[in-house]
């Protein structure tokens, strides 16, 4: 044990390097904690107490499973490395606004398949002794040789659980579903650029539904890019908060949209007759309602044991598992789900409803699964596949969530976009405008210059009287080319014809 007073004029991280007779850096450290001097920041009297326990895990229970956040369980744990701990005084107040690093030396065997995972002791689990092992703010920064690196926003009693063997989703399925993710939402995200491109050149933006894809194609692009880009920016936690509330904010906006969709489809084909879009309830709630439903999350975390810091996953950014607050996510999935699948139904039904008499049953059902497959990932309906993750045969529905909602973006595109006979038709009215914009143009420009040439070559006013009266048109020529300017224009800007 060792206890340290932190001078008020301290300008650097305080460290500590542990091993079994003293706290002098060495090769052979057992473990090295660095608490940034954030920890510190308006204290004053300030000392730091860092413990190397020896032997305590003879004591400890059998470690067993451990449960992690979003309810996933690793298996075939031992403990790995001493147990250290580290706290200062004055306690700090709830999560630490920057992480503090422990490094720990292990003796791995290199013929093991071994799994480090950094963990700290929580008190406040519930089980049959006081206190259980918990990853929860704690991940794993590196792994170096013998040497494991990690960062927890907390201070406490550290250690490293070893896992021996593989686990199905915490080895090789889980680097090969994060490929998977970032190759899909790569795919997306183009298709969803060239969405946004057809819609806003090629359609009429005042129409209801090319409104409603817009916006939806343009929530799902911005929860990905920003996915992409900070999901695992956990060390810095403001940060980290930052971008989980962009995803969080983003995807509710983007299922928002996936249920005016069904609403929409609902509207037109089951309905029909005395239907009325009001597009600004659309808007206001779209937009306005998953800020209220982030902003509520973000309070009810601040007002709890960590602070707004609790808001976060401890591995990654993105909303809590611990505290419950990934209901606030998860509840509008559900609904929105929910009330899509009755719609659906309700809108297959008609379609088939529709070709009654004139198709075999055989092709009635077909076209039920196509307009079910068509709807899916407009719907948001692919998001089921991730309830279903948690069941027996989670490890296959967790391969089809990844592969449908990493994707959801360029299925749009080509479903909606592509293969749509609208979008289609206006294009080819925009290949026909431009191209007889150009033929006009080309004319226009050989004409000008012919004559231009012939006026150069005039030697005398006799011989532009000659001219005139060969080409009556040819004084007319400016206003003739004044003409033809606004004509190019207007077939260029002309959608419909």
């Amino acid at each position: 044990m060792k206890v340290q007073q932190i001078p008020a004029n301290h300008e650097e991280a305080i460290s500590f390097s542990l091993n079994e007779t003293d706290f002098s850096k060495g090769e052979t450290d057992i473990a090295r904690i660095s608490i940034p001097l954030a920890v510190f920041e308006g204290q004053e009297g300030k000392y730091c107490l860092t413990i190397l326990y020896n032997g305590i895990e003879e004591y400890m229970p059998s470690i067993g499973n451990v449960r992690l956040e979003n309810g996933a369980t690793i298996s075939n744990l031992t403990l790995g490395s001493r147990i250290v701990s580290s706290t200062v005084y004055p306690k700090p107040n709830g999560t630490l606004k920057e992480n503090v690093t422990i490094v720990f030396s292990v003796n791995i065997d290199a013929e093991e398949e071994v799994t480090p995972h950094c963990v700290f002791w929580d008190f406040e689990s519930k089980c049959d002794i006081i206190g259980y092992w918990s990853k929860r703010g704690c991940s794993l920064v590196k792994k170096i040789d013998n040497e494991i690196t990690c960062s927890c926003n907390h201070l406490t009693y550290f250690a490293v659980l070893m896992q021996i063997g593989s686990n199905e989703v915490f080895s090789g399925h889980k680097d090969k579903l994060e490929v998977i993710t970032y190759v899909g939402c790569a795919f997306s995200l183009v298709g969803e650029a060239l969405a946004i491109v057809a819609y806003w050149i090629l359609m009429n933006l005042k129409e209801e539904q090319i409104q409603i894809r817009l916006n939806l194609v343009i929530a799902i692009a911005i929860a990905q890019i920003t996915f992409l880009a900070g999901i695992e920016a956990s060390a810095l936690q403001g940060l980290c908060i930052f971008l989980a509330g962009l995803i969080h904010y983003f995807y509710l906006v983007a299922f928002a949209w996936m249920l005016f969709e069904g609403v929409y489809l609902y509207l037109m084909v089951v309905k029909v007759f005395n239907t009325v879009i009001k597009m600004r309830l659309f808007y206001a709630v779209a937009w306005g309602l998953p800020l209220l439903i982030v902003l509520i999350s973000m309070l009810i975390a601040s007002t709890q044991d960590g602070g707004i810091h609790g808001y976060v996953h401890g591995d990654f950014c993105w909303v809590s598992f611990t505290n419950n607050l990934i209901w606030t996510f998860v509840t509008p999935v559900l609904v929105v789900c929910s009330i899509n699948t009755v719609l659906l139904g309700r809108v297959v039904n008609e379609i088939v409803k529709m070709r009654s008499g004139k198709t075999s049953e055989l092709e009635k059902v077909r076209q039920g699964v196509k307009a079910c497959a068509v709807l899916f990932p407009l719907l948001g309906l692919t998001w089921v596949f991730g309830i279903l993750s948690v069941t027996d045969a989670g490890l296959v529905f967790q391969y089809i969530f990844t592969i449908l909602n990493s994707l959801q973006g360029l299925f749009i595109f080509i479903l909606h976009v592509l293969r749509n006979a609208d979008v289609r038709a206006a294009y080819l009215r925009k290949k026909t405008n431009w191209k007889a914009a150009r033929s006009i143009g080309r004319s226009d420009t050989a004409n000008h210059d012919s004559i231009a040439l012939g006026w150069s070559n005039m030697r005398s006013d006799k011989d532009k009287d000659k001219i005139r009266e060969a080409n009556p048109t040819v004084h007319r020529q400016d206003q003739s080319d004044q003409l033809l300017v606004m004509t190019n224009h207007l077939l260029l800007t002309t959608t419909d014809v």
